[in-house]
């Protein structure tokens, strides 16, 4: 919804989401925006797929302990879920002009980045660190990007974008917890965004 909300009109938004509820989701709210996105031209494809080092197949089990899954070698477990998995530079050839890379998968991050040959295709990246600042400071330092790091603060207005979310009972369930988590926790998000700081044929 960020991304249609921003993206200037004309642009082209990929969106890749492995989990089936979320990606429902993702639907969902491609559809409420249905006519922004034909008023500004945009050209959205979304793939229930999972980004990771190469291609395959991933089986990951639905976590608990928040909206997504994680990748296991369970072959048993009764929320196993198998998900068609392309790398990082598959997405980028589907990618032109000024390309901007968001990731947020869970502690992968620096495995995928560091796996992909095509990446000074993005002109700018911004990457969730879970807890890997330095290894992606360092990569990212070395494909010919000027890296830094901003703490964003979970503070409670950002539950309002919840609120537009459908099925809006979801949206109101995950507003209610973010709202609750903000105010007792007082968490932070790391991110790292970087911006080519090289010419385009960096390593």
């Amino acid at each position: 919804m960020y991304s249609l909300l921003r993206s200037k009109p004309g642009a082209r938004v990929i969106a890749v989401e492995p989990d089936e509820d979320n990606f429902r989701l993702l639907l969902t709210n491609i559809k409420v925006l249905k006519n922004l996105v034909e008023e500004k031209r945009l050209r959205v494809l979304a793939l229930r797929k999972a980004v990771w080092i190469k291609r395959g197949t991933l089986r990951f089990i639905k976590t608990v302990w928040s909206e997504g899954r994680h990748i296991s070698n369970a072959t048993h477990h009764r929320k196993t879920m198998c998900v068609d998995a392309i790398t990082l530079d598959d997405v980028l050839d589907l990618s032109t002009g000024n390309v901007i890379v968001k990731i947020d998968i869970e502690g992968a991050e620096v495995a995928v980045l560091a796996s992909s040959k095509k990446l000074k295709k993005a002109a700018q990246i911004a990457v969730e660190a879970h807890g890997n600042e330095r290894r992606l400071l360092r990569l990212l330092k070395i494909h010919g990007y000027d890296p830094k790091i901003v703490v964003h603060k979970l503070s409670p207005h950002l539950a309002r974008y919840w609120f537009a979310v459908r099925p809006r009972a979801y949206g109101l369930t995950i507003a209610v917890y973010r709202l609750l988590i903000a105010n007792i926790f007082k968490p932070t998000i790391t991110v790292i965004k970087a911006l080519r700081s090289r010419p385009s044929d960096a390593p």
